[in-house]
Formats: C-alpha cells, structure tokens, sequence
C-alpha cells in the first residue's frame, strides 16, 4: 500500500494505492485496481525499426554498438518490453529491431532519454550521415488479438534457431479488413492451443493507416513455420481470406535471430 509505484504494472501514472504491491512484485495486478479507479490504460506501443546497410563490416559495427543497449534495457528498462534484433534471411544486411514499450512516454521520455540509447544514436548518425545505412521506422498499437508472449513452454530446447515472420498487409476497405481480423483472431487462438512452439502470434494497427496491419510471428524453429503452422488447416483458409480482401499482395519478410535482445510481453 502506499504512494509507491509498482515496476510492474503497465499504466501510466499507477500508484497502486489500491493493491497490496511493492515495486517489482510480479505477483500483483495493479491494473486491475487502475481499471476500478476509472483510469485507462494505454495501449503497448511497438517501433519497428528498419535498417539496410551498406556491407555486413558496417553491420557488425552497429551489432557492437546495439548489443550494450539491449542489455541495459533488459536489466534497467521494465518499460521496455520486447528489444529484439532479427536479421532478414534473404539479405543479411537488412536487420530489423522490434520494440515495444508499455506506452509511448516510456519510450519518449524514458528509453530516448537514456545514455545508452543517445550513444548508439549517435553511431547510427555517423552511418547515415556516411550514407552506410538507410534507416525507416514504423509504429503500430496493439490490438486484443494474437498473444506475444506464450505461457507454454516450447519443446525444443535453447532459442538460437528464433524465426521471425513479419507480414505487412494493407487492405482494400474497412469491411474487408474486419473480416479478415476474425478469421485472425480464430487462427490465433488455435496457434495457442496447438502449436506449442508458435512463441508469437501477434496483430498489430499501423498508427498512421487505419486499413494497415502488420502479424509478427515467432517460431522456436523454421520446421515449426513450415510444416506445422503453414500446413494446418485453420491458416489455410484465412490465408484464402486475406488474399481476397488485401489491397496488394502482402509483404512476408522471414527473419532470423541475432540472439541480441529479448522478448518478454
């Protein structure tokens, strides 16, 4: 009890005067209590940051410089989330970091403002301003369906053989993308239950489009992508929907892990 805030808890401004808490108490769930205060709570905010270098030695340099700020967010940021590096199977020169913060002030007021991140960006500018890399970045908020986190866990062991599927979608009218999400939401439903080594199965809403969507997939192996999940009869048949309701063909990038960063929620 008290004015304490709790490190757990993902709203903003919470003071868990009405839990039983202490800061880092995993066990407690503040949010409940904001929610019966009348306060809403923000949506997770997700960056996806994409960069195309130049050659994989300026590559290896930006790993050098990420790798210090991924472990600093881990150990110092309980806002921060997810900070995970994958690197684009068909172009080892194209990394992407996903990123996701429990709202957007943590990551403006808290993640920007940290050393760790300010001397990174400042490698990253040296390469820009060198034309060494071509950097965009996307921000999406979260919607209820798909999970990012699994509570199972999967059956094999270690995580170095991570893939990330990331698929950009646009679609042709509202109509269209409203049916496409329920038969998503279906699919992911069944991924949880069935497919113990799916670790993502997430939905995301672009901020800027509300007809644009991005799924971010994660598999514990490459064989858990192709054969299990492609083959199942669920992602058959809202494969055939999307297909039908995109506005052009969607976007697939297959990703695999660097092993830098971490995904926690």
């Amino acid at each position: 009890m008290g004015d304490q805030k709790c490190d757990s808890c993902p709203c903003t401004d919470c003071t868990c005067k009405n839990c039983e808490c202490k800061p880092g108490n995993a066990g407690c769930d503040p949010c409940a209590d904001f929610q019966k205060m009348g306060k809403k709570q923000e949506s997770i905010f997700t960056l996806v940051v994409t960069c195309k270098f130049i050659d994989e030695v300026v590559v290896d340099r930006f790993l050098d410089a990420f790798r210090p700020v991924a472990e600093y967010c881990d150990k110092s940021e309980p806002t921060t989330t997810t900070y995970n590096l994958i690197r684009y199977m068909t172009d080892p020169k194209v990394l992407r970091v996903v990123e996701r913060y429990t709202n957007k002030s943590a990551y403006l007021d808290t993640h920007k403002s940290s050393k760790k991140f300010q001397s990174m960006r400042s490698t990253l500018q040296k390469m820009q301003d060198a034309n060494e890399v071509e950097i965009q970045g996307e921000s999406y908020s979260d919607t209820d369906v798909g999970y990012a986190v699994k509570e199972s866990t999967p059956t094999v062991p270690g995580l170095d053989q991570v893939v990330t599927l990331m698929l950009d979608i646009d679609f042709k009218t509202t109509e269209g993308k409203d049916t496409a999400v329920g038969g998503l939401r279906s699919l992911s439903e069944y991924v949880r239950k069935n497919e113990n080594n799916a670790l993502t199965y997430k939905l995301l809403q672009s901020d800027k489009d509300p007809l644009r969507v991005l799924i971010w997939e994660r598999y514990a192996r490459d064989i858990d992508l192709t054969e299990e999940h492609n083959n199942s009869e669920p992602f058959k048949a809202t494969g055939k929907v999307f297909s039908s309701v995109s506005e052009k063909d969607v976007a697939v990038g297959k990703y695999a892990t660097t092993c830098l960063g971490y995904v926690k929620r």
